[in-house]
C-alpha cells in the first residue's frame, strides 16, 4: 500500500506520468498483485490511462526483466523504482543488470530498525550475494542461457 500510495502522490506532481504496477498471482489469490494494485489506484482517482500492469511475474528477477519489455515497447523512460527501502538495493542491482535506466524511490517515509526489517535485510543481502555469485559464474562459464535470465 505504501508504494501505491507514494506512487499516487507522485502523479499528482506529474499527471503525464505512468504507474507500472508488477506482480502476478501468489498463492490462492484470484486476482494479481499487479490488478490489485490498479484496483486500489482507481479507487484513489487515478485515470485508468496512467496505469500500466505487468501482471505475470512472481518475483522481483521476472518484475523487472518483464518491465523493460514494457519499457521497450511503449517507449517509456525516466522510470523510478519504489520499494520498501530495505529491498532498495537489489531492485537497484537487478534494474541496473537489466540496463534500465532508473531513479530509486523510498515507499516508507522512513527505515525503523527493528527484528522483522533486520530479517529483511539479512534476505536481500542473501538474495543479492545469490544474484552476483550466479551472474559471476556464468561470466566465468560462459553459459548464455544462465546470463540471458538476468539481462
Amino acid at each position: 500500500l505504501a508504494r501505491l500510495e507514494r506512487a499516487k502522490n507522485i502523479l499528482l506532481r506529474n499527471t503525464n506520468m505512468k504507474i507500472m504496477i508488477l506482480g502476478g498471482k501468489t498463492g490462492q489469490s484470484t486476482l494479481t498483485e499487479a490488478e490489485a494494485g490498479r484496483d486500489y489506484l482507481l479507487s484513489q482517482d487515478v485515470p485508468e490511462t496512467n496505469i500500466v500492469l505487468e501482471d505475470v511475474s512472481r518475483h522481483t528477477l521476472e518484475n523487472l526483466k518483464q518491465a523493460k519489455n514494457i519499457l521497450s515497447e511503449q517507449e517509456l523512460q525516466d522510470t523510478a523504482l519504489i520499494s520498501q527501502r530495505y529491498h532498495l538495493y537489489r531492485a537497484h542491482t537487478l534494474a541496473n543488470g537489466f540496463q534500465i535506466p532508473h531513479t530509486l524511490c523510498p515507499a516508507d517515509d522512513i527505515f525503523r530498525l527493528n527484528f522483522l526489517n533486520s530479517i529483511r535485510l539479512l534476505k536481500e543481502a542473501f538474495y543479492t550475494h545469490w544474484y552476483w555469485t550466479g551472474k559471476i559464474f556464468s561470466i566465468l562459464i560462459n553459459n548464455q542461457y544462465m546470463l540471458n535470465r538476468i539481462r
